[in-house]
């Protein structure tokens, strides 16, 4: 794989990128915007590099730019996807096929086998809620027909199997932590095996003071958190698969701030925290007749919510207002791409009764629905 290259700072020799992230992240602070941070992770089972980035879709655009593909080639995508993750392919000139899932948002591997066609050069797995998925399957079919693996992890940073992170399987990965510490910013890069150079014009996002405290509060406080959303913004649109939709975003690194609470977060705590949730929320949906996505939890995962099915979208939309009137956090996932809303078919049907608990906090005191 090649490397992603950028022209060096003014007086800044190259070794010098070779530095732990946090002694870069600290001599940052107060250096202006320019300074880049990067670590690198050496792995038992091979050498790896990340970088930060503002957010998991700008990660995504410039691990598929180390890729080197051109425009016009193809990459297979699940069709159960928010609409984000198509923008840097849309910036980069690629093409996207869609392969269909099972309940379980697993591929339907024959659908997958169809799909490949002389233009494909890569496929994109996820992770989905941070449950790992086939791994050994995928790299075997991306070896078979000599694709590149692209590992989207964006809801389970800091998982593992056998130790190894999630994220770190493909050619190239990405994750999310910031949706586990509520940071203003933070989406991770992840490289087989290559250093990571930054480009001159991808900048450090700076933070307010303001935006910090909120965020700190949140951490702290995370189900008053909820409460105080709902008290501010009123009843979330939960019907409306067009609610959240989110525009393009400049390409920046994380702030200093939020890539310093990434590296000095005990991350096996906040697993076995969200573990725990996890178990908790399962237990509450199945004693009120819900379905798991999941039969079990991989015991490395770190999941971002506990998934289950409602028996209609009319449920579903109880369960929403539920969790409004309760601090607990249900939400519909994902903000699916305009193709699939108005197309009204598989996606669109899972989506009206796909409810997502967040293991930041476990099931309130029981009430009524």
């Amino acid at each position: 794989m090649g490397r992603l290259r950028g022209r060096r700072r003014a007086g800044c020799r190259t070794g010098e990128m070779h530095r732990d992230l946090r002694s870069v992240i600290y001599s940052a602070v107060g250096r202006g915007p320019e300074l880049f941070a990067a670590h690198r992770f050496e792995l038992q089972h091979g050498r790896e590099t990340i970088r930060y980035f503002a957010h998991a879709r700008t990660a995504l655009k410039h691990g598929l730019q180390s890729l080197r593909l051109e425009p016009g080639d193809a990459i297979l995508v699940p069709d159960y996807v928010c609409d984000v993750i198509l923008h840097p392919l849309g910036e980069l000139g690629l093409e996207h096929r869609d392969y269909p899932l099972t309940d379980e948002l697993a591929p339907d591997w024959n659908e997958l086998e169809r799909r490949v066609t002389p233009a494909t050069r890569a496929v994109l797995m996820v992770h989905y809620f941070g449950q790992p998925h086939d791994l050994a399957r995928f790299r075997d079919f991306c070896e078979e027909h000599d694709l590149r693996l692209v590992e989207d992890n964006a809801h389970g940073h800091a998982g593992e199997i056998d130790g190894r992170p999630l994220g770190s399987f493909g050619d190239v990965g990405i994750s999310s932590p910031r949706k586990f510490l509520n940071t203003p910013y933070g989406g991770a890069l992840w490289l087989d095996g290559q250093e990571v150079y930054p480009d001159d014009d991808v900048r450090l996002y700076s933070v307010s003071p303001v935006r910090q405290l909120q965020r700190r509060i949140s951490r702290r406080f995370p189900g008053l958190n909820q409460r105080l959303k709902t008290w501010v913004r009123g009843r979330p649109p939960y019907e409306d698969p067009r609610a959240y939709r989110e525009g393009p975003v400049e390409d920046r690194c994380a702030d200093s701030n939020s890539a310093k609470i990434f590296e000095e977060t005990d991350w096996s705590a906040v697993r076995a925290r969200r573990q725990q949730a996890y178990e908790a929320w399962r237990g509450f949906a199945e004693s009120h007749g819900l379905a798991p996505v999941y039969h079990a939890l991989h015991p490395g995962a770190n999941p971002w919510c506990f998934p289950a099915y409602a028996a209609d979208s009319a449920e579903a939309e109880k369960w929403c207002a539920w969790s409004s009137r309760n601090g607990a956090t249900v939400f519909r996932w994902p903000a699916l791409p305009e193709e699939r809303i108005v197309e009204n078919g598989a996606c669109m049907e899972r989506w009206r009764r796909l409810l997502c608990f967040s293991t930041e906090t476990e099931p309130p005191r029981e009430s009524s629905i």
